[in-house]
């Protein structure tokens, strides 16, 4: 019996010391075009997505993202990440499913000139979204 103590408890030891699995969050932003004249922007729509490419369901922290536009991050990024609908994968994403959302955002890109665009969050970070905005139309 005082082996089989010792070895329970030299077990747990080692699994303690096991660091679990990080989180394997991809993420992507992207617009339905690369240009968008200054009387497109209320059709602009920003669409995230969130992959889990790890073996555990994840929480991706949705609403402790950050959105960097040309570097800065918009005054509003806090109350537009915290509006809309949630379903549970906002909070706990399973392993190789895909949390999609969207926005839009048009009054964010006002003056014409070419935006490069990120989203990031604690166990993501999305490549940079570059797309230009026009004076004149098409």
């Amino acid at each position: 019996m005082h082996r089989t103590t010792l070895m329970f408890a030299l077990s747990t030891l080692l699994l303690a010391q096991i660091p679990s699995e990080p989180s394997k969050l991809w993420a992507g932003i992207s617009l339905q075009q690369p240009v968008f004249s200054m009387a497109e922007l209320t059709r602009l729509q920003l669409m995230f997505a969130v992959v889990n490419d790890g073996t555990t369901t994840a929480n991706p922290n949705i609403e402790s993202s950050h959105l960097l536009i040309n570097g800065v991050e918009p005054p509003n990024w806090e109350i537009i990440i915290h509006n809309g609908l949630r379903g549970p994968e906002f909070w706990s994403l399973a392993p190789g499913h895909t949390l999609k959302f969207g926005y839009a955002l048009g009054s964010l890109f006002m003056k014409p000139g070419i935006y490069t665009v990120r989203w990031e969050g604690p166990n993501f970070k999305s490549a940079d979204l570059v797309f230009r905005v026009v004076l004149n139309p098409e």
